[in-house]
């Protein structure tokens, strides 16, 4: 997920800030699966000076994404969709998105 990021101080305000993406839990969960509301998946730190803008890209590992199932005995990637959620923390977030999950 991409967005910008903008450091709206001034003077010698400069700063870092930790956008933090979560995922969300999907729409469609398979039968048994428990999964969490919200997961923390990605992170950065990034260092902005009073007034700059950045474009930050945060990636979703594809792990993520799986949930390991007991009767086969493997890693299973859940169809559907899923929310994505950016914000400074858990409690504290800003944008939010819907993506769609195609397992191969």
């Amino acid at each position: 997920m991409s967005f910008t990021l903008h450091n709206s101080g001034s003077g010698s305000g400069a700063g870092d800030e930790v956008p933090q993406l979560y995922l969300g839990a999907p729409d469609a969960r398979p039968a048994g699966v428990q999964f969490a509301n919200r997961a923390l998946a990605a992170f950065e730190r990034v260092h902005l000076e009073a007034g700059e803008a950045r474009r930050v890209t945060l990636h979703v590992a594809a792990r993520a994404l799986q949930y390991w199932s007991s009767p086969q005995r493997r890693w299973l990637t859940a169809d559907g969709s899923r929310r994505l959620y950016v914000g400074a923390s858990s409690r504290d977030l800003r944008l939010q998105a819907l993506t769609r999950i195609a397992a191969h």
